[in-house]
């Protein structure tokens, strides 16, 4: 198969976070089992290039920028929005440039940032939407102004419903989101993980160090690991906490009081997003990995972690718990620094039980979450996905199916005239839903193939 992602993530000037990281993953191992896989990343740039590597082929797409519709999305403070749209064009517009030259089967596009919007409405292509953590739920924690927080919604929103299927990656999100976005059907496949067998842990019992990997902002809650970190030198005054992840300044200066407030200076460290390598050394020299989330879609973050081998300590939330078992990970109340600096002192000094889920944790996260396993998954749910799009582009072509369309609407008569040039122009465009107001049998009638198992 052809499959194009969208991801603006996949450039680290972005940030390369679980959107990334995911795509990353995938995109390298559906190239080693024989796929091709394109990859449209569209961000302000002043040079555009599309790199080429074996079966890979990669758009870094100079992003669209029209100066007066800008100036006036400032006027109203929408420049957020401004930003979608034209990620939005630009992936499309690149999707063009690259069907001149090669054949692309299905499109696959994250909710967030609203990628995909163009594909969804003029549909030129199979379209999947894989869920990320939607805006409705990151809004709890980082505010938006009202309307720029309505129309990123909405536009968000309209991905999802106007895609062929929608892929979650635990039945926690579809839970949190059935009520907001009114979709009944999704389908559940994990994110994939890589599980380095050449991973070798250092635990220096010299030289303790408690790593945080995540972003610095509240609904990763770092906040928590800061104030536990008061009562954990007061036993291990050589400790060294570890925070990797990109800041965001009004949470920071938060936590920078907290450090001042009880001289924490010398114990607590932070880094800026970190090259694969560089974070890899610091997952070899940590003692624990803390994940203090308070809201997650699935958690990369501690997957990943476990996938190396590390002991784990987690937030206690519905998202976790589903993750993994309480033999892989100590759980904690993700607002009680006390529980937290508990369970920290519990593991630093009993370094049987860090083996011991450490151990656990592996095997689990491979019987679940291996490559191999979700990739499989994926390919399947793809080919179903291409299998129907092409049954209804079928029956959508077959000539005379514009009686289909009602003569009336709402007490309104329908020209016969616009009928016919509403399917004409649906053709290259829309796939109607009015075009299956017929019956079974009168499908069948006009197809040479039975699809009827379908």
């Amino acid at each position: 198969m052809n499959i194009l992602f969208l991801c603006r993530e996949y450039d680290r000037k972005v940030g390369y976070g679980g959107i990334g990281t995911y795509v990353d993953v995938v995109s390298k191992h559906l190239v080693k089992l024989g796929h091709k896989v394109f990859i449209i990343c569209s961000i302000p740039r002043k040079v555009e290039e599309i790199v080429e590597e074996n079966n890979l082929v990669v758009y870094y797409a100079k992003q669209v920028q029209i100066k007066g519709l800008a100036r006036l999305f400032k006027i109203f403070g929408l420049d957020s929005v401004y930003s979608r749209l034209m990620c939005a064009l630009t992936n499309y517009i690149a999707y063009k440039k690259l069907f001149k030259k090669y054949k692309i089967d299905i499109v696959e596009t994250p909710e967030w940032y609203n990628e995909g919007l163009f594909f969804s409405i003029f549909r030129p292509i199979p379209l999947v939407c894989r869920l990320q953590t939607p805006l409705f739920i990151i809004n709890k924690y980082k505010r938006m102004g009202f309307l720029e927080y309505k129309i990123s919604n909405f536009l968000e929103k309209f991905v999802v419903k106007h895609c062929d299927v929608i892929i979650s990656p635990t039945k926690s999100l579809i839970d949190n989101i059935k009520s907001e976005f009114k979709i009944k059907h999704f389908v559940e496949i994990p994110y994939p993980i890589e599980v380095e067998e050449s991973f070798k842990s250092k635990n220096l019992l010299e030289t303790e160090t408690i790593l945080f990997v995540g972003r610095i902002e509240e609904r990763k809650n770092p906040i928590v690991i800061v104030k536990a970190a008061s009562y954990v030198i007061k036993n291990f005054p050589k400790v060294k906490f570890i925070f990797v992840g990109k800041k965001e300044t009004e949470y920071k200066k938060r936590i920078d009081e907290i450090i001042e407030k009880f001289s924490l200076q010398e114990y607590i460290v932070f880094y800026d997003p970190l090259e694969k390598e560089k974070l890899k050394k610091l997952y070899e020299d940590a003692s624990i990995i803390v994940v203090p989330s308070l809201s997650e879609s699935f958690g990369y973050t501690l997957i990943e972690a476990l996938s190396y081998g590390k002991a784990v300590i987690c937030s206690k939330i519905p998202v976790f718990e589903e993750l993994v078992s309480k033999n892989s990970v100590l759980f904690a109340d993700p607002y009680n620094e006390q529980e937290w600096a508990n369970f920290i002192v519990r593991l630093l000094l009993d370094k049987n039980l860090r083996e011991e889920l450490a151990k656990n944790a592996k095997c689990e996260v491979q019987k679940k979450y291996s490559v191999d396993i979700v990739i499989k998954k994926q390919i399947d749910c793809y080919l179903k996905v291409v299998e129907k799009y092409n049954d209804k582009k079928i029956i959508k072509q077959i000539s005379g199916f514009y009686f289909a369309l009602p003569n009336k609407y709402k007490g309104y008569q329908i020209p016969f005239r616009w009928r016919k040039y509403l399917i004409e122009w649906s053709k290259n465009y829309v796939v109607w839903p009015h075009f299956y107001m017929v019956t079974a049998r009168q499908i069948l009638d006009c197809i040479d193939f039975d699809l009827s198992d379908k």
